[in-house]
C-alpha cells in the first residue's frame, strides 16, 4: 500500500488544511521537522555502517519533508517557501502568512466566542442542524488552539434552544436526579 498525497492548499482555509497536514506528516514520521529544528548528527571520525545509516536516514527525512510541504501547496504558493531551507522555516512561513500572529488569533477566538453567544436554534431548524452549527464553532475554535469543555459546549446548546423545548429540558433536569 503506498502513501496517499498530502492534502492540498490553495491559499483558503488554512486552519483546516495545517490540520490535516499536521496528521498526514504525523503519519509519514515527518512532523519532527516542522515542529523543530532537526539537526542531522555528524559522523564519528571511523563511523560504522550504523552511524551511517542513522545520519542518512536523518538527513533523507529532512529533505524529503520539505519535498513533502512543497507538493502539498499550489505553484503559486510553492514561489513563496522555494527559499526555504527547511520544513519549519517553510512551516513557518505559510502560517505566519495565512494564520497570522498571536494577537490575531485571539482576535479570532473572541469573535467566534462572541458568535457563540448570539446563536440561537431558527425555529425552521432541527437540533441535528442547530447541533451542527454549533459544532463548526467548536471546531473552528479548536482549530486556533483553545480548548473546550463539554460542558460549555452543552450548555450553548441547552440555553440556545428555543421556548418550546423547555418541557423536555425539565424533563431531562428532573431525571438527572
Amino acid at each position: 500500500m503506498g502513501e496517499s498525497k498530502p492534502p492540498q492548499f490553495d491559499g483558503r482555509n488554512y486552519s483546516i488544511w495545517a490540520v490535516k497536514m499536521e496528521f498526514y506528516l504525523r503519519g509519514c514520521l515527518l512532523w519532527d521537522h516542522f515542529v523543530a529544528k532537526v539537526v542531522v548528527p555528524d559522523l564519528p571520525a571511523e563511523p560504522s555502517a550504523k552511524d551511517i545509516k542513522r545520519r542518512n536516514k536523518v538527513f533523507g527525512k529532512k529533505h524529503k519533508a520539505l519535498s513533502c510541504l512543497h507538493s502539498s501547496v499550489t505553484k503559486e504558493l510553492f514561489s513563496r517557501t522555494i527559499s526555504c531551507k527547511t520544513a519549519k522555516e517553510a512551516w513557518d512561513k505559510l502560517s505566519a502568512e495565512y494564520q497570522g500572529d498571536e494577537k490575531f488569533k485571539d482576535l479570532q477566538i473572541s469573535n467566534l466566542y462572541a458568535e457563540s453567544e448570539t446563536i440561537r436554534m431558527r425555529d425552521s431548524e432541527s437540533i441535528k442542524e442547530f447541533a451542527d452549527r454549533i459544532m463548526k464553532i467548536v471546531s473552528q475554535i479548536h482549530i486556533l488552539g483553545e480548548e473546550l469543555e463539554d460542558r460549555w459546549i452543552v450548555q450553548k446548546m441547552v440555553f440556545s434552544l428555543p421556548a418550546r423545548f423547555e418541557q423536555k429540558l425539565c424533563s431531562l433536569e428532573d431525571s438527572k436526579d
